[in-house]
């Protein structure tokens, strides 16, 4: 399957663009539109009408402590679910907003949710153009495959990081309860599921975090899944072990640009509401979603001071929390 490059120098895309061109077909100019709206905020760092991006963190919970993972690297969390009443809030308000981009799984393993089948429909009553969910597809089942075929999920992502058997048990620190042949066997019965309803979506992308374990391996990846899946990530490590010693002495680039609060918010389980990607972000007042609409927290004087305050380089200290995060990323590039 023919695939376009895109580097972005810490992730490297191979990409079907015939994917982008049937969503094009589907929605017309406003696919278009939305995209370039998205790229143009985070660029010039220009605050969007509403959020193109929400990003949906629907469980605390993970089945899995991947050695590249920033939990072991956070103090001990409190463990939940976001609540049905939690969704119901941000599938209207999404809905009002026009929200182009829907994600589900922020930093958890979201099939975990024992609703997670009545989530996707209802986060489908968006109608938003993008809406992905990221799993490490350990837990997929046919009522879920099911699940996720009806409610038009555009993309299904799997974070997979190993084409042999061995190297996904030296990554994934599961203690062998889940393995890479019950992963590639859930991910293949979703897309022949797709293939036997006659759909076109979801598509399918895997990520691959490359770091020492896994480099030798990633031609042997890109030839074993080829012309099953639409998009491959290959990332660069964010070693969370260099974290501690970065923050110490932040040094920000010139032609570093963060394009999150002008275009994205992310909740949590708990409805707690932030505009930054980054598992390190944390706002000293947490902003919740039943105290706020979506809509009033996009235009709050908190999030426009956050604004102006990365605009004017003049990062608080939860910023930087975050770039030390991802000048780990840099330190460790294998590209």
């Amino acid at each position: 399957m023919a695939k376009s490059v895109m580097d972005r120098g810490s992730i490297k895309r191979y990409s079907n663009e015939a994917v982008f061109d049937e969503l094009r077909k589907i929605y017309g100019g406003a696919y278009d539109k939305y995209r370039n709206d998205w790229e143009t905020a985070g660029k010039l760092q220009v605050k969007e009408e509403r959020p193109s991006h929400l990003l949906m963190e629907l469980t605390s919970h993970c089945n899995m402590l991947c050695k590249m993972c920033y939990r072991n690297y956070v103090p001990e969390r409190v463990e939940g679910y976001m609540k049905m009443e939690i969704v119901d809030k941000i599938v209207c308000e999404a809905k009002a907003l026009k929200v182009p981009s829907i994600f589900l799984g922020a930093g958890s393993e979201c099939l975990l949710h024992p609703e997670i089948t009545l989530i996707l429909k209802k986060f489908a009553e968006v109608g938003a153009m993008d809406y992905w969910m990221i799993s490490n597809g350990s837990l997929l089942t046919h009522e879920i495959s099911e699940a996720i075929i009806d409610a038009q999920l555009t993309v299904f992502s799997v974070s997979l990081d190993a084409a042999t058997p061995e190297t996904y048990e030296k990554i994934r620190g599961n203690g062998g309860k889940y393995n890479l042949e019950t992963v590639t066997r859930n991910i293949m019965e979703l897309i022949n599921l797709r293939e036997r309803k006659n759909k076109m979506f979801p598509r399918i992308r895997l990520s691959y975090v490359v770091m020492d374990e896994n480099e030798h391996e990633v031609e042997r990846f890109k030839k074993q899944w080829d012309e099953y899946v639409d998009m491959f990530d290959f990332q660069a490590l964010t070693d969370y072990a260099l974290y501690e010693k970065i923050i110490e002495d932040v040094s920000i680039e010139e032609d570093y640009h963060c394009p999150d609060p002008f275009s994205r918010i992310v909740i949590n389980y708990k409805g707690d509401m932030h505009p930054c990607v980054s598992n390190f972000y944390r706002p000293e007042e947490p902003v919740n979603i039943q105290d706020m609409s979506i809509k009033e927290y996009w235009y709050s004087s908190a999030i426009e001071a956050l604004r102006v305050a990365v605009k004017n380089r003049a990062f608080p200290k939860s910023c930087t929390r975050c770039v030390a995060a991802r000048l780990a990323m840099e330190n460790t590039k294998k590209w």
